[in-house]
């Protein structure tokens, strides 16, 4: 059995820690805190962006490196998923179903809003 990539197992991480963000937070700061977290986590000195290209790099010549890797990042996705979900029901402002907007936000996160005014406020590391 292959060895996972880093980039597997940071993702696997934050997939984790989103969940964990969701379950300790306020209601009020259900979506913000995991939002901050995955913004963080993509950040240009951060080494998820790093290790994911080169997992993507490798994965394509390599089916089983390539599964892996959106294995991994669907396991982030479910995970914002379900941070919506439970925002939505804290009065949230998302208006949109949680399965569309979380496979729309990491997109987002890595197309370079760290960093960046997001929603009026600039985006700071949740380390």
């Amino acid at each position: 059995m292959p060895r996972p990539a880093p980039a597997e197992l940071l993702l696997l991480d934050l997939a984790k820690e989103l969940a964990e963000l969701t379950r300790d937070a306020e209601p009020t700061r259900a979506l913000s805190l995991p939002l901050l977290k995955l913004a963080a986590a993509y950040g240009p000195s951060e080494s998820l962006p790093h290790e994911v290209f080169r997992a993507w790099v490798r994965s394509r010549s390599d089916k089983t490196a390539a599964l892996a890797l959106a294995w991994a990042r669907e396991q982030v996705r479910l995970g914002l998923q379900e941070v919506v979900e439970r925002a939505k029901g804290a009065r949230s402002r998302v208006e949109i179903d949680s399965e569309t907007f979380a496979w729309l936000l990491p997109g987002r996160v890595r197309g370079g809003c760290s960093g960046a005014a997001v929603g009026g406020a600039r985006i700071a590391s949740a380390r």
